[in-house]
Order: structure tokens, then sequence, then C-alpha cells
């Protein structure tokens, strides 16, 4: 199979060719796991990579659920992999190698079991990202009174 992909470079935008050079199909197997609405996943979805991550994510790749992309490589590190080779003629990037280059585009809510479409928030309103009680260069709490009195960002005007 040498089918031929256009993208751009990650690195100048211009314009690049892929072509694919061996694909391995591997028939994949049913879930062990049974989802059931309004039940929440083993541990609200998180793993030991990414423990404020309240989410699973359905990879196309294999179509199984996994908490993590670490957690999805980890497992099919050899059933999962494509040859790729190209290279940008302006930057002089070269994309070579071997990749899972699988992204979700499915996840699973932690809190009510319910697929959806890769989203911030859950049509059951929960946010799948824990907030933490530190400033976090603005992205994290902003309430002074609920702050971590740790932060040092707590006690100034």
């Amino acid at each position: 199979i040498r089918r031929e992909l256009k993208e751009r470079c990650f690195n100048c935008n211009e314009n690049i060719g892929f072509k694919i050079k061996n694909i391995k199909y591997i028939i994949s197997s049913k879930d062990n796991i049974v989802l059931k609405a309004n039940t929440p996943l083993p541990k609200n979805g998180t793993c030991v990579h990414y423990k404020k991550s309240y989410r699973w994510f359905r990879f196309p790749c294999c179509n199984k659920l996994y908490p993590c992309d670490v957690c999805h490589d980890d497992n099919n590190s050899k059933n999962h992999l494509y040859s790729v080779s190209s290279n940008c003629g302006l930057c002089d990037v070269k994309y070579t190698g071997k990749s899972s280059g699988y992204m979700a585009n499915i996840m699973v809510c932690g809190f009510c079991s319910l697929e959806q479409s890769v989203k911030k928030e859950c049509k059951c309103g929960m946010n799948m990202k824990k907030n933490t009680m530190y400033w976090e260069g603005g992205k994290g709490m902003r309430n002074k009174q609920s702050m971590s009195r740790k932060d040092s960002k707590k006690y100034k005007k």
C-alpha cells in the first residue's frame, strides 16, 4: 500500500507529503469493560499517569477504552506501529520512524460513563480535569479564601 497523505509541517506550516510504507492490520477484540449509564468508572476514570483527569478515551485504532494515551501505548506497543517517512523542504525537519500516531476521538466520563466527543466538560456538567488549590499561572484557583496557604499569590494584593 503506497498511500500518500498531504499535511502541513508542524514547524514551518509548509505543505508536505507522507507516504505510508506498510500497514499491519490486527483483528481487534472486544473490551472487557461494560459501561453502565450513570455509574462511575473505576477510580472515577483516573490512572497512574494522570491522576487529575476523570475520563477514559476510546482509541480508533483498536476501538478499546484506556485511561490515557500512555496506558494505550504501554498495552499495545508492538501492535500499533506504522512506518512513516517524509521531510519538509523549507525547514529540513525529518518525520521518520515508527509511531502509534493515534489520537482518541471519543471520551467516556468518569462520573456518569457517558460516551461523547472529547471535551473539557461532560454533558452531565462535571469538569473532566480536577481543579487544584494553587494559582497555577492564573489557570488554577483564583479565590483567595479557598487558596492553599502555601501559595504565595494568596497574600498578594
